[in-house]
């Protein structure tokens, strides 16, 4: 058990170290595809805009893609600082019609 208790703990560490993070908003249907189509570029492109127009988030290497049926947005991409994630999530939750967040993005140290 002690091993078992250790592992889960080391694991945690290194997904910590590795500065991978998982933002999700309140959010209840599956998994949808992360593709982009037209139909969904009204929310994504309200998100991008919010995004560029921070100072914070401006620079930020991420890809913005949506479903507005559900009103869930998808952040992939990579950031230097957890505090930009942070950003980037707070504004897209700001954003009207978005329902929830899901993010695949990398912090790079």
């Amino acid at each position: 058990m002690r091993r078992v208790l250790y592992a889960a703990a080391l694991a945690a560490l290194l997904l910590n170290l590795g500065g991978c993070v998982l933002a999700v908003g309140n959010d209840d249907g599956p998994d949808a595809s992360w593709s982009d189509s037209s139909r969904h570029e009204h929310l994504a492109d309200a998100v991008r805009d919010s995004l560029r127009a921070d100072p914070l988030t401006a620079a930020a290497d991420l890809t913005v893609a949506s479903d507005s049926d559900s009103g869930r947005v998808y952040l992939s991409g990579t950031v230097h600082s957890s505090a930009v994630l942070q950003r980037a999530v707070d504004l897209t939750l700001a954003t009207q019609d978005v329902k929830s967040v899901r993010c695949r993005v990398t912090v790079i140290r």
